[in-house]
């Protein structure tokens, strides 16, 4: 199966397959946060984005390339902050 264009780039367009969601939902459980205040968009963008809305909700968006570990570990340390 080929991977989808970013008809912007020659880099392939990272989507949000199942096991990066689960990862998410992971951390996000871990912290007590309720899957009903994530919002995930399912195409990778730039480095990657954590942002709060006004609502409440989170919007997390991966990183269009790159180490989602890294970015599963920023994830993390944003929550950490967050709530304290």
């Amino acid at each position: 199966m080929t991977e989808p264009r970013n008809t912007s780039s020659t880099q392939p367009l990272r989507i949000v397959d199942q096991r990066t969601m689960e990862r998410i939902f992971e951390i996000t459980d871990a912290q007590g946060i309720s899957r009903e205040e994530i919002r995930v968009p399912l195409a990778g963008e730039g480095d990657g984005r954590i942002d709060r809305a006004d609502d409440g909700t989170w919007r997390i968006t991966i990183p269009a390339a790159g180490d989602l570990e890294s970015f599963f570990a920023r994830l993390a340390a944003t929550f950490d902050l967050d709530l304290e």
